[in-house]
């Protein structure tokens, strides 16, 4: 069975890394295929990339609707014979649609990560017209949230509950001096780490001004890269914390990331079914997170606490009050989100539909 995963475009990320791991774990029949950015792009931030590079195409789309891309996925279709495409977001959808509309044959799962840009009737109206036109999609939804507002949206789909995953032998409690050490992080304070997009939806700004509610030994690291690194940076520096703030940009391995860290906190505005949370907690790392989306279904309510969003004190008095050392968090995660376990319900979906 050769599967076929399309997603918008292929930088590290959460969707991109679990849709990479499904890769890694059967390449002789998994592909992916980007729709923007040129693959030398993509190499670049990620290099692991190129390892798989065999397995990996880039339409390199440009704005506004490309028929050149839809005959792209067709040809990797009929060139590989691929029996499942599986799109993640709107963007994929659309054109996974319309590549494979007249092959019956060829199975359709979509997957939706996070649920807001529903809000928005064109991409609602959009989405509604295509599970009508394609009666062969079906709709999967990373958590119990995102299941019952997929129901109100589009109440005649046939929808199946996958949560994401993670992979508990890449992501496992290691050796915290040597990970700072690796970072170049002060080895006595407490580390909160966070990592995401930097871009408004993560809320980094709010945890950048937790910080300074903290005692002087609280050390805030974050991962990863986006539009607001310049913005972030600048403002740590307005706030005289750069002594106390590091953004360390695009972080390879991640597992050692977390394993330097104390506290892992996800201070989002909006989120899915984060991964992030998982790698951490599998890390035995506990997390402090916004209450939105599916993240309270992720965090180990023995060891984890959940805040309101937009919230700096709320952040502060969570990191402040949390439990540090405990072995919870990967207990959590091993009985409920093991990557073993996500893999048997895909497959298990896509000879089923």
């Amino acid at each position: 069975m050769k599967i076929l995963h399309i997603i918008q475009r292929l930088k590290y990320g959460g969707l991109e890394h679990l849709v990479f791991s499904m890769l890694c774990h059967d390449v002789k029949n998994v592909y992916i295929l980007a729709l923007e950015d040129p693959s030398e792009e993509s190499f670049r931030q990620w290099p692991k990339l190129k390892e798989y590079q065999n397995n990996l195409f880039f339409a390199d789309k440009t704005k506004g609707f490309s028929l050149k891309t839809v005959n792209f996925i067709k040809d990797i279709c009929r060139t590989l014979s691929i029996s499942v495409i599986h799109t993640h977001h709107l963007g994929p959808l659309i054109y996974g649609c319309l590549a494979t509309s007249q092959r019956a044959s060829i199975k359709h799962i979509h997957t939706e990560h996070d649920i807001w840009h529903l809000q928005h009737y064109k991409d609602w109206l959009i989405q509604y017209f295509l599970f009508n036109w394609k009666k062969q999609i079906h709709l999967v939804a990373v958590s119990k949230d995102i299941y019952t507002q997929l129901k109100s949206y589009f109440p005649k789909m046939d929808i199946s509950t996958i949560p994401n995953a993670v992979d508990t032998r890449f992501f496992i409690p290691g050796n915290q001096t040597n990970a700072r050490k690796y970072f170049k992080l002060p080895e006595s304070s407490t580390i909160i780490g966070s990592a995401g997009r930097l871009e408004t939806v993560k809320g980094h700004i709010y945890l950048i001004e937790a910080i300074r509610l903290m005692p002087l030994n609280y050390f805030l690291v974050i991962a990863g890269i986006g539009s607001l690194y310049q913005t972030l940076l600048t403002h740590i520096q307005t706030l005289d914390l750069s002594d106390r703030i590091c953004l360390l940009g695009m972080v390879e391995p991640m597992n050692l990331f977390y394993q330097a860290c104390d506290i892992f906190c996800l201070p989002s505005l909006n989120e899915g079914m984060p991964l992030s949370l998982l790698e951490a907690q599998a890390c035995s790392v506990p997390v402090v997170c916004s209450n939105v989306g599916g993240c309270a279904e992720e965090v180990d309510p023995e060891s984890g606490l959940l805040i309101p969003s937009q919230n700096p004190k709320a952040i502060a008095e969570a990191c402040m009050k949390i439990n540090q050392k405990t072995e919870k968090p990967r207990e959590y995660i091993l009985k409920n989100f093991s990557f073993d376990t996500l893999i048997n319900h895909y497959y298990q979906l896509y000879v089923k539909v």
